[in-house]
């Protein structure tokens, strides 16, 4: 667990504070200058644009495994080989995207029907879309920052594109700019992003952005082959995952209307928002790391930086997502109004499923890691199918709350019984003991002191700004303050130590 590592996950979530803290600005004025039904209309359209997403077919994920672990090794001849192979492809993702970003918008419009400023929605999705497209075209920079664990600088990047555009979207609302405005922020703040990406990646150029490779042409083909066999597997996974969150907006758009969209996607996007911060700290970066330590043999310290991160991760998720039980009702009634109570109930569902899945992030990067990643893909796959055809039936039927029961159910199941199979077949770790001591022990050490204070200022969770923030403080004082001593072991701490300074 180096320095390197802890000071990105730190800058990390500080990013992802940052857009949580733009979703809560931007949200409540979105739903008063749209309304209800404008923006459901967005936040589908959104959802078929993620589709778009699906052009990736796992190659940013396979370029950043193969450059980590390549950085792990020094190996600078196969650093340029990798992005070679990969520069052709992702042009002609960009141009994929771009053309189904004008496909996107009469999709939108079929499934909602006949609704008022139609050619405003269009306009919007196809900026969105063609902005989209660019990220595919200029997606090296981005990734050459993250294989070399600098998240640090894509965090600075994200937080300065957030910060602005967020401003712009705020200006652009209260003087009427509509959904069209809305894209057009939305889009150009992507770009923004872009720009900042390959600023900061220039230092690191040198080494991979070579003018001729010395590898013959068995190798590269070799190189590619490989590369491709893990992207195929990572692009069943983001298969998967994508019919597992976009059926759920598509039937409710399509049986129910855009205001069923609001309520879900709100919620959904807090859990999920959960999930972001959860892999800030201990997702990408930690892939990276082990990445490289995997790329330099290094089996033994892989698998104690491994433990020593899942016990972090189990004590930090575990106390983040009860928190979120905790708050939303009430932050809800002062965010957006008692129009979206049901949104709190489908929280209440998925609560304990995604608690259990961002308090085992580590165990997903060990897999992909190690090359692994294919058992993990078969499962995702089946759950992201089942989940689909599932969602159908209980959305036409039941509405949110059946869209939110099948999704929570599939992910009970992977968190609690198919993750720890999986790490026991990558580790031979018992998966009793692992889901036991590794995951729900450190769980319960981190929450025992943040419940017993919720407990005693329960007066506090009302829909009040001030007294919401200052319960959040005290719980999470309650959280951080013996968090070294209950989940590092004495290395960690010592690490903790040197970062900020004693």
């Amino acid at each position: 667990m180096s320095k390197r590592l802890l000071t990105g996950a730190g800058v990390s979530v500080l990013e992802h504070i940052t857009k949580v803290s733009a979703l809560f600005i931007s949200t409540p004025l979105m739903v008063r200058h749209l309304g209800q039904e404008g923006y459901g209309q967005w936040l589908l359209g959104m959802v078929i644009l993620g589709y778009l997403a699906m052009v990736d077919l796992g190659l940013s994920f396979s370029v950043s495994r193969f450059l980590s672990s390549a950085i792990g090794a020094k190996d600078e001849e196969k650093q340029a080989a990798i992005v070679h192979i990969s520069q052709r492809y992702f042009r002609l993702m960009g141009w994929a995207v771009a053309l189904g970003s004008l496909l996107a918008s009469p999709l939108t419009l079929l499934i909602l029907g006949r609704i008022e400023n139609s050619l405003h929605l269009i306009i919007a999705i196809i900026v969105c879309g063609c902005a989209l497209a660019l990220r595919f075209r200029f997606r090296i920079p981005g990734l050459l920052l993250r294989s070399n664990v600098r998240y640090d600088l894509l965090a600075g990047a994200s937080i300065v594109r957030v910060l602005l555009q967020t401003s712009c979207l705020c200006l652009v609302l209260i003087m009427g700019g509509g959904i069209l405005g809305v894209g057009l922020v939305q889009g150009g703040g992507d770009l923004l992003e872009l720009a900042l990406q390959r600023f900061f990646s220039k230092k690191l150029r040198f080494a991979v952005f070579k003018e001729s490779l010395t590898m013959s042409a068995e190798y590269l083909s070799n190189l590619k082959r490989e590369m491709f066999h893990f992207t195929r597997d990572y692009m069943l996974t983001g298969f998967a995952d994508t019919l597992r969150f976009q059926a759920g907006p598509m039937v409710l758009g399509s049986v129910r209307g855009a205001r069923d969209i609001a309520i879900y996607s709100t919620a959904l996007r807090l859990i999920l928002t959960y999930v972001d911060i959860t892999n800030a700290a201990f997702g990408g970066g930690v892939l990276m790391a082990f990445g490289q330590l995997h790329g330099a043999g290094e089996s033994h310290r892989l698998e104690k930086e491994f433990r020593r991160l899942a016990k972090i991760t189990a004590g930090f998720a575990a106390w983040a997502m009860c928190g979120i039980v905790l708050f939303a009702q009430p932050f809800l009634h002062r965010w957006l109004g008692t129009e979206f109570d049901e949104s709190y109930a489908i929280i209440l569902i998925l609560a304990l499923p995604y608690g259990l899945v961002g308090m085992q992030f580590p165990a997903y990067n060990l897999l992909a890691a190690m090359g692994r990643q294919h058992d993990l893909m078969w499962v995702s796959c089946i759950g992201g199918v089942a989940t689909a055809l599932f969602t159908i039936g209980a959305g036409i039927q039941w509405g949110v709350t059946g869209v939110a029961t099948v999704l929570g159910i599939e992910m009970l199941i992977f968190s609690s019984v198919v993750a720890p199979w999986l790490i026991y077949r990558c580790l031979h770790l018992n998966p009793l003991s692992y889901l036991g001591l590794d995951v729900l022990w450190p769980g319960f050490k981190a929450l025992l002191l943040p419940l017993t204070v919720a407990a005693l200022m329960h007066e506090w969770l009302v829909a009040d700004y001030e007294l919401l923030f200052t319960a959040g403080c005290v719980y999470t004082a309650a959280f951080v303050l013996p968090a070294p001593l209950l989940l590092l072991d004495g290395e960690g701490r010592q690490i903790l130590k040197r970062l900020v300074g004693f």
